[in-house]
């Protein structure tokens, strides 16, 4: 429950953070992080980041997605759990990809478990996948779960586009 409650609460963050900046006017929007580097330099951002996110490069990101211009901007890896943050300056601005090896299949069943009543199964991805909607209008972001063996999968966009976020998980997913 706990891993369920920290995923839903980075999603709702990627949301509100997400919507502030793109309601920003052009003159008060914040300077582009030096790490979230566009064009050339995505390579380079991408090894500052420790290669943690290297299932999912921002070039692969922007082409699965149709949405040009994603840019890694952070990454974590603790343990078995690795998060990729990226970034871009048009709309959706960002999306978050969650990957737990090893350790994701319970991560994967209490998430399912515990939004059951919102989700919707997805057939031929992974071992088993499911999407569901977290938040509202403005604020609502497609979320999608897939289990592959032990590994589990989150992509989060805001405003997000399942099918093209299907595409994006079959990709990264192919690699586990």
């Amino acid at each position: 429950m706990p891993r369920t409650i920290a995923l839903t609460c980075t999603a709702l963050l990627l949301v509100a953070c997400s919507k502030k900046k793109e309601d920003a006017p052009e003159a008060t929007k914040a300077a582009p992080s030096t790490t979230a580097a566009t064009g050339a330099d995505q390579p380079a951002a991408h090894a500052a980041a420790g290669d943690a996110c290297n299932f999912a490069p921002p070039d692969k990101v922007s082409a699965a997605l149709g949405q040009p211009g994603f840019a890694l901007k952070d990454s974590n890896a603790v343990g078995p759990v690795t998060v990729c943050s990226y970034q871009r300056t048009g709309t959706p601005r960002s999306i978050l990809i969650r990957v737990e090896k090893e350790s994701g299949k319970p991560a994967f069943e209490t998430t399912h478990s515990q939004m059951k009543d919102k989700l919707a199964e997805i057939a031929g991805l992974g071992d088993s996948a499911f999407s569901y909607r977290e938040g509202s209008g403005d604020y609502s972001a497609m979320v999608l779960v897939v289990l592959k063996g032990t590994t589990s999968l989150l992509l989060t966009q805001v405003g997000g586009d399942l099918e093209k976020m299907k595409a994006l998980a079959g990709q990264i997913a192919a690699g586990f």
